[in-house]
């Protein structure tokens, strides 16, 4: 369950991606490629706030460093969790408002997280989260809902 929540926080990025090209023929391109951050904020379903930061590199792979904090500023009691991902980008699809998105899977290892992304208007990156039935635990069940409140993470 701990690694869901690792791969649901992505949500996702999380940060990902790479120039490669999904199976539709649309080119990602090099605009996934780099550091993605996401300032102070309380993750859905965690009782810690958190600073993010993803590296994502054009080998498929994410190194992720996340700092949890006990408090909303966070500035109490920091604890850091560092790990790398796999990651494979996949064709266009719809997400659960039927809007376009690609479909991207997370692999760790002992676990595969399938997942969708999408950019805001302003550049941001947004990793889906779960809903319903779809958990993220199969490519029949993939995650497919972006929250509107969601601001997603920032290329530094």
């Amino acid at each position: 369950m701990k690694f869901k929540y690792i791969l649901v926080s992505l949500g996702l990025g999380a940060a990902l991606l790479s120039g490669c090209s999904s199976s539709d023929g649309d080119d990602i391109g090099d605009t996934i490629i780099g550091t993605w951050h996401k300032s102070c904020y309380l993750p859905d379903g965690h009782d810690q706030y958190m600073v993010r930061d993803s590296i994502v590199k054009s080998d498929n792979t994410i190194h992720i460093k996340k700092v949890y904090y006990d408090d909303e500023d966070c500035t109490l009691n920091p604890t850091t969790e560092e790990y790398d991902l796999t990651y494979k980008i996949g064709d266009k699809t719809v997400d659960s408002d039927g809007k376009t998105a690609t479909k991207v899977d997370f692999i760790g290892t002992n676990s595969k997280y399938y997942a969708m992304f999408k950019f805001k208007a302003n550049g941001n990156l947004l990793i889906s989260g779960e809903k319903g039935t779809n958990d993220g635990s199969s490519d029949a069940k993939r995650a497919n809902y972006f929250s509107i409140n969601w601001t997603g993470y920032v290329k530094q």
